[in-house]
């Protein structure tokens, strides 16, 4: 081991392909040769769900010495000591930033961390995921083209089995090597339906049961009585779901719902198994990180019979029923966060069998979900040090008793940004650019709500930098024809004369090549055309 630096190794595979076993064989093969343990998991309910692995390891072995492991679970880097193994569970789940904050910890203490997830699970909710960043990095390691990652991942658990990685270079501090175990065989599957992946197959077989039609109402009672686990990708779906069998149940409805939400219907709220369900023991054990309502909880109450899948994260049930209603995509309501193939895969891969999943929506959207590949990390990356900059920005000029000019205003975000891009460690994997000055000039708008919160003296900025953008356009004929500029020019004349290269430039636009290249190649900056051509697509 190289200067004591860490050794990691990544067991990858899809749902009921033996992860949460093998993480807890190799905690107890730690244990036995007497060295210190740690086991993470990125969130509560993710700490549950092992929880309750173990519980059924004890049932089924009847060895009492597994209760042994309870003590070394703990979420996100609480209480780490300086064990030597390291174990993670759920690393798609895992950001950058986390990860980052456990090697600072481990750093001259782990020997060894052990990582354990899917990459087509939904990523964390807030930053970039360690997973998707790590295998994005050894594209070319993988043999996966890293201008269409998502498609290409597909047949890693299919054909791939132990691979040395690349260490990224902001890494190679703290990380020795890394090695990827591929767990291909998938325990849970139905062999009878001839279905051995998560893949093309596996879809075309569950979108059979799609059903199509104005009122689902029956379909989600069936899906009650069935046990099955009812999933949407939003709240405000789940809403439909519980006002259908609220009208259908009437007041029978608060011993008929598995769960019940507790505060805001919305994203606010938060959902427990439903304790005047007449089986709520049962519903307890089948959804155990869901959990029981706290004891000390004031606050009124819902029944509700639908999670999101941001909920479920290691749960599977014997059925699912995956929610759509008339939910359609498109172009301008498409949120690829939510409505997109990781969501799809989250959902129906909760059901032990694909012979219980039950699809109901248009046939149409679900299609597009399925052809729907997540945002790309570049995205997420470049919107978290954009908003951390804009924040800190506007906490400094808060802060002081200067008045900055609309310049100097713009050039402290600059600095801001180039401290948060290498703060957050981002590699030259990826491709981070800053906001243009509108992006800032906004917090400067007396409509904006935090424009009191400024110093006084600023009153004037935004409308006359507004003017001054407006003259700057008028010059430009902007107030005569669509498109101002010579970049916006040449991406309309191409989109309307030659589409053949019009698609040429918006592949190499949205590519990984530099911003250098870009410019020597075509002639333009690289971000004005990746406006322009946003912008024509847009109104045509």
């Amino acid at each position: 081991m190289e200067n004591n630096k860490i050794s990691i190794s990544i067991n990858c595979g899809e749902p009921g392909s033996g992860k949460t076993t093998k993480l807890i064989e190799e905690a107890m093969e730690i244990l036995a040769k007497g060295e210190s343990l740690y086991i993470l998991s990125p969130t509560h309910k993710s700490k549950s769900q092992l929880n309750k692995a173990i519980n059924k390891a004890v049932e089924t072995t009847g060895d009492n010495t597994y209760k042994e492991l309870f003590s070394s679970l703990h979420v996100l880097g609480n209480n780490y000591v300086g064990e030597a193994n390291i174990l993670l569970d759920e690393i798609s789940m895992l950001s950058l930033d986390n990860l980052y904050s456990i090697l600072f910890k481990a750093r001259r203490h782990a020997k060894k961390m052990l990582m354990f997830g899917d990459i087509g699970q939904l990523p964390p909710p807030r930053g970039v995921g360690t997973l998707e960043y790590l295998l994005r990095y050894n594209s070319r390691v993988l043999n996966i083209d890293p201008h269409n990652f998502w498609k290409g991942i597909s047949s890693l658990y299919e054909h791939s089995t132990n691979i040395e990685l690349n260490i990224p270079r902001q890494w190679k501090d703290d990380i020795y090597s890394i090695n990827l175990n591929i767990l291909q065989k998938n325990y849970r599957l139905n062999f009878e339906s001839g279905l051995t992946h998560y893949d093309d197959n596996f879809y075309d077989y569950v979108f059979k049961s799609i059903i199509e039609k104005d009122d689902y109402t029956q379909e989600l009672v069936n899906s009650l009585k069935e046990s099955r686990l009812i999933i949407a990708p939003s709240h405000s779906l789940i809403n439909s779901i519980d006002d259908l069998l609220q009208s259908h149940y009437g007041n029978n409805y608060n011993q008929v719902a598995p769960f019940v939400r507790v505060g805001s219907r919305g994203p606010g709220g938060k959902t427990y198994v439903n304790p005047e369900h007449p089986h709520y023991a049962q519903l307890l054990n089948r959804f155990y990180s869901i959990g029981a309502m706290p004891n000390n909880t004031m606050e009124n109450y819902t029944p509700t019979s639908a999670v999101t899948a941001h909920y479920i994260e290691g749960i599977e049930n014997d059925g699912v029923t995956f929610y759509l209603g008339k939910r359609e995509i498109t172009s301008s309501n498409n949120n690829t966060h939510f409505l997109n193939n990781n969501m799809l895969y989250t959902a129906v891969s909760r059901a032990k069998s694909p012979n219980k999943v039950v699809l109901l929506g248009k046939r149409e959207t679900f299609e597009k979900m399925r052809q729907t590949m997540p945002i790309e990390i570049d995205i997420t990356a470049n919107n978290i040090v954009n908003q951390n900059a804009k924040k800190n920005t506007m906490t400094k000029i808060k802060n002081s008793s200067n008045i900055l000019s609309v310049d100097d205003i713009y050039n402290l975000f600059l600095e801001e940004f180039e401290k948060e891009k290498v703060q957050g460690k981002y590699d030259d994997l990826l491709d981070l650019t800053p906001e243009k000055p509108r992006y800032i000039m906004n917090q400067f708008n007396p409509r904006c709500k935090n424009f009191k919160t400024l110093p006084q003296g600023y009153g004037q900025h935004y409308d006359n930098w507004n003017k001054e953008q407006l003259n700057k356009g008028n010059s430009k004929g902007g107030k005569n024809k669509k498109g101002r500029g010579k970049v916006q020019q040449y991406v309309a004349d191409l989109f309307h004369n030659n589409l053949e290269e019009f698609n040429a430039l918006k592949e190499e636009a949205l590519s990984k090549v530099s911003p250098n290249d870009f410019q020597n190649h075509r002639g333009y900056n690289k971000y004005s055309v990746k406006d322009a051509i946003t912008k024509i697509e847009a109104i045509n």
